[in-house]
């Protein structure tokens, strides 16, 4: 987890069994919510479970919380989130674009000026970090900064 300055807190979440990893921002994290937000949240919440015990067969209440049969509850004041982490093939989409852009900076990497390679090297890296942390909105943002600096590249070629 990581709070920032702004009130934005980023979680990832890893499936102990799988590897999956899921990340999430969750946007005014220490803002009050009003009674109607709160109710909205349960009852996405509720919906969210429902879906996950009809999919998988299992109680996603106790999966959630970490121990079966925990007196533990659901925090009171559910917090806004934002899913961060596409569905399965948006995500698929996505990293492939990552991929090809990657494949497209490499074939020029010889003919860019020296700065600009730097900057297309750090941006490659970034692409292949956040597609290793499965973070699409990272890796949109790498995409598309890469994607800005091959137009001008490409443009003074």
């Amino acid at each position: 987890m990581n709070l920032d300055l702004d009130g934005i807190l980023n979680v990832t979440a890893i499936e102990k069994k799988s590897g999956l990893s899921r990340h999430i921002t969750i946007a005014r994290a220490l803002e009050a919510k009003s009674e109607a937000d709160i109710a909205a949240a349960r009852k996405r919440l509720e919906a969210l479970f429902a879906t996950r015990r009809e999919e998988n067969d299992f109680d996603a209440e106790q999966d959630l919380l970490g121990q079966a049969g925990t007196d533990a509850e659901l925090p009171d004041a559910p917090l806004e989130l934002t899913a961060r982490s596409a569905d399965h093939e948006d995500w698929n989409a996505v990293e492939e674009e990552g991929q090809q852009m990657i494949e497209r900076s490499r074939r020029l990497l010889e003919t860019i000026h020296e700065e600009d390679r730097e900057e297309v090297i750090d941006l490659n890296q970034a692409i292949e970090a956040e597609i290793r942390e499965r973070n699409d909105t990272a890796l949109k943002q790498a995409i598309h900064d890469l994607g800005e600096l091959m137009f001008f590249v490409e443009g003074r070629a």
